[in-house]
């Protein structure tokens, strides 16, 4: 596997995390009766809320998932991989700080 391919899936497992945790601290908040299910709207976005910037921080990496695995794949059908490896590694260096 090639250092282009092993950022995307670091990329996409990051997002996955991301996602995770955001529908973890919802449904935790409803079972313990603290929310309601529909009280998370998708554009209220308090930056003292941990859901709120972890819901956030996930639509970010969302975003610029298919943009990176375009990227990815050209490298791949170019035979360009070796100078897109450290470029690749550090995309996802910085999505995992600015979510951070």
């Amino acid at each position: 596997m090639t250092e282009p391919v092993t950022a995307l899936l670091l990329y996409c497992a990051w997002t996955l995390l991301l996602l995770v945790a955001t529908l973890a601290g919802r449904s935790i908040r409803v079972l313990m009766g603290k929310s309601r299910a529909h009280e998370f709207h998708p554009y209220n976005y308090e930056p003292a809320n941990l859901l709120d910037r972890c819901s956030r921080a996930y639509v970010n990496a969302l975003e610029l998932l298919p943009v990176f695995a375009i990227l990815v794949a050209a490298a791949e059908f170019t035979g360009m991989t070796a100078k897109a490896g450290a470029v690749a590694i550090w995309i996802f260096i910085a999505r995992v700080a600015q979510s951070l």
